[in-house]
């Protein structure tokens, strides 16, 4: 008979093939994973989904976050994000939460909790956050004036200065340290400096909500589609009902690496 945790990780399994098939396999690089809008009188491009309490909700969007944290060695945030979300955590949760660690530690090998980078030039980040809480190690990278009184301020968290900080400079550091596989959960604006060429991105997992969206909802742009999907092809897609709406779940995957 199955315990509980085992249970969870075949419910977890089941859902990961039913939404991605095969192709999260071996997943390694930069992934971007983002929940998405159309916009009519933007058809070339898409717009982020803020969440907040007029955000459509999908409880299969919300167990894709959940799997790429569980995936990911290294997750690089923003110091906007959050002041945007104080209640922002990255530990896995919802309710699969057990079965998608039990995912992490048996079947993908990852025995420690991700790192958690998050990137502030200006340093104005609340020390009394949620993610500071949280049992993930805390990676704070910040302009290098701003370090000392950072690591004063934040005894939970590993504080270095990085020269010229930017999400390049974030990713190649995690990437130095070991991170094989780096979630990105930062906004557009810098999300959007990874698809500049050569785009760094290896993996995107695009929710797209397909039904009226309430104005509050709406995020800001992501980058138009030319510049988004250059370079990716879609290699999933599945549709999903949910009480808000219709959700479609997308994997795109940099083509040259579909034949490795």
């Amino acid at each position: 008979m199955e315990t509980p945790a085992q249970d969870q990780l075949s419910q977890v399994l089941r859902l990961l093939r039913l939404l991605y098939k095969d192709t999260l396999s071996g997943l390694s690089g930069v992934l971007h994973c983002v929940s998405s809008v159309r916009v009519a009188d933007e058809p070339a491009r898409r717009h982020v989904i803020n969440i907040n309490e007029h955000a459509p909700r999908s409880a299969t969007d919300s167990f894709v976050l959940n799997l790429a944290r569980a995936s990911a060695d290294a997750i690089v945030t923003t110091a906007e994000v959050l002041r945007a979300e104080p209640q922002l955590s990255h530990e896995l949760q919802g309710p699969l939460a057990q079965g998608l660690a039990r995912y992490r530690r048996a079947v993908l090998g990852k025995l420690e909790p991700p790192c958690v980078a998050i990137l502030t030039r200006s340093a104005q980040l609340p020390p009394e956050h949620r993610v500071f809480r949280d049992q993930n190690l805390n990676l704070v990278l910040t302009a290098p004036e701003h370090a000392p009184l950072l690591a004063a301020k934040l005894a939970r968290a590993q504080v270095l200065g990085v020269p010229a900080l930017d999400i390049h400079s974030a990713v190649s550091l995690l990437e130095q340290r070991g991170a094989r596989t780096i979630l990105i959960e930062a906004g557009p604006s810098t999300a959007g400096r990874l698809y500049d060429p050569p785009s760094r991105v290896q993996h995107l997992l695009l929710s797209q909500f397909d039904g009226a969206l309430d104005a509050r909802a709406l995020g800001g742009a992501l980058p138009p589609e030319a510049a988004l999907f250059s370079g990716l092809a879609c290699v999933s897609e599945h549709s999903v009902q949910e009480p808000s709406g219709p959700w479609r779940f997308q994997h795109w995957q940099r083509s040259d690496r579909q034949h490795e």
